[in-house]
């Protein structure tokens, strides 16, 4: 068995290596991205909910972890936001409503 190292770093190989290709190779990719993301998240999710774990990071690495954290986040949420409200209008504009941009 792998361990979670092992598996991530295979994960990022795959991500590294991948390029434009068609519509749906595009969207097949951004969903594996997606995934990749998702499951790293919940991780980090679990180990933020074991104060045993929580108690071995020093103070000095639980600020470089809010820094990168926080980096990320903002990065993240600011395309979230731009492709929501993108597309979330041009739902409304064909019809799909109010439930077009709801995840």
């Amino acid at each position: 068995m792998s361990t979670w190292e092992d598996r991530l770093i295979k994960k990022m190989d795959m991500v590294k290596k991948m390029n434009y290709g068609d519509r749906l190779s595009l969207y097949s990719d951004v969903r594996l991205i997606n995934l990749a993301i998702l499951e790293s998240v919940n991780g980090w999710n679990q180990w933020l909910s074991d104060p045993a774990i929580i108690d071995t990071f020093t103070e000095d690495e639980l600020k470089e972890l809010f820094d990168g954290f926080k980096k990320v986040a903002l990065e993240f949420m600011e395309m979230d936001l731009k492709w929501t409200t993108k597309k979330g209008r041009a739902g409304q504009e064909q019809g799909a409503g109010d439930t077009f941009g709801v995840r």
